[in-house]
């Protein structure tokens, strides 16, 4: 017999935000975070009350240009996304035990000037913490998903979205 199983993405996103000032507050949950769990949350309570068992939860955080432009918010880059992982984990735990997270690098771009430390940062806390994963965007090896933007053009990684 074979099992069905679904796919459901709550997106939730801000351009030019920070880990050390939007999504934390001197180490706490901060503004931005509670309000994309608070949606999040919500989302998940609405399908659980629909009778939808949750399996895993995998967080795809696409995060940290904002951080590079600052030598002392990039230098505070993996303490910072460790405290943050730590929260995600600790709030949607009540939902299953699974959850994984999907780290990408920032660009390397010249504006982005402490790029290399943030993403030094996000590499070593895929090494150091469990199921958590990066997605290299740069070109650094030949399996890295390329997203190098000409030059010229934002510094996001920016497209449509689809809502479901």
């Amino acid at each position: 017999m074979c099992s069905t199983y679904a796919i459901y993405i709550c997106k939730t996103a801000w351009g030019g935000t920070s880990i050390a000032e939007n999504w934390l507050t001197n180490g706490e949950r901060g503004y931005h975070y509670t309000i994309s769990m608070d949606y999040l949350i919500k989302t998940l309570d609405d399908l659980v009350n629909q009778g939808i068992s949750i399996d895993t939860i995998d967080i795809c955080w696409m995060q940290g240009e904002t951080d590079a432009y600052h030598e002392e918010f990039a230098y505070s880059y993996k303490e910072n996304e460790k405290i943050l992982f730590n929260y995600f984990r600790e709030d949607l735990n009540k939902y299953c035990d699974n959850i994984g997270i999907i780290d990408a690098f920032v660009c390397d771009r010249t504006h982005c000037v402490f790029s290399n430390i943030v993403n030094k940062a996000k590499a070593a806390n895929a090494d150091e913490l469990d199921d958590v994963v990066i997605i290299k965007t740069n070109g650094e090896d030949r399996k890295a998903i390329n997203l190098t933007l000409p030059e010229g053009e934002s510094s996001h990684y920016d497209s449509n979205s689809l809502y479901l």
